[in-house]
């Protein structure tokens, strides 16, 4: 048995809500938030989520939660 691409696109639509570049954006996060509760350090939560850059780990965040960039580091910065 075969299957196209993009059926298999629409099946983990299906299975998720999510096409596969968002689920696998929301598990890099989730690695990223677990880690920045445990151990409070950016270079740590970038290291376990897989992120090149800080940059990238607080865009990333930044899009998902729609919290400005400012606001993540600020709050980070205070905690």
């Amino acid at each position: 048995m075969s299957i196209s691409a993009r059926q298999l696109q629409r099946l983990f639509i299906e299975g998720t809500g999510l096409k596969f570049a968002q689920w696998r954006n929301r598990a890099r996060l989730n690695q990223a938030i677990a880690s920045l509760r445990t151990e409070d350090n950016l270079g740590t939560a970038m290291g376990a989520s897989t992120f090149s850059t800080k940059q990238g780990l607080l865009r990333a965040l930044s899009r998902e939660c729609g919290t400005p960039i400012d606001q993540l580091t600020a709050e980070h910065a205070a905690a």
